[in-house]
């Protein structure tokens, strides 16, 4: 894996030792294509990581900061992004089946050609945020911001 030298080495060796690293500090890690299914990473910072086409089902990731992250191509399945900010995050092709966006920042976020069903999206803003040829059968849309 190729993560960037400003990464916190103890908080990533953290997440590879016992699975979890809350209010951790990898912002602009490359975690493309990695199996991270079932992660904490509540509060974590991965502005700018590259998760592309991991598997990260299950993945707890409330309150963090993901602005600017890829995801495109990735496996959400049931994913907990409460009151994270993914502000322009690119979630292209992805799997976000049963996920869970209730109070997430979406600002400008791209989420086109994404598998969104039964996806919550409870007071979340969705500002400038694209859904082309996206599936939302299912998705829970309610007090939008």
């Amino acid at each position: 894996m190729h993560i960037n030298p400003q990464v916190d080495e103890d908080d990533f060796e953290q997440l590879q030792r016992v699975g979890h690293c809350v209010q951790c500090d990898l912002s602009n890690a490359d975690f493309s294509e990695f199996d991270l299914r079932g992660m904490d990473l509540r509060s974590a910072d991965l502005v700018g990581a590259d998760l592309s086409n991991a598997n990260l089902v299950g993945i707890d990731l409330r309150g963090a900061y993901l602005m600017e992250a890829n995801l495109s191509g990735a496996d959400l399945t049931s994913a907990d992004f409460f009151m994270a900010d993914l502000s322009g995050c690119k979630l292209n092709s992805a799997v976000l089946h049963d996920a869970d966006f209730s109070r997430a920042n979406l600002t400008k976020a791209e989420l086109n050609k994404s598998k969104l069903t039964e996806a919550h999206f409870y007071s979340a803003n969705l500002t400038g945020a694209t859904f082309k040829s996206s599936d939302l059968d299912g998705a829970y849309f309610f007090k939008l911001i």
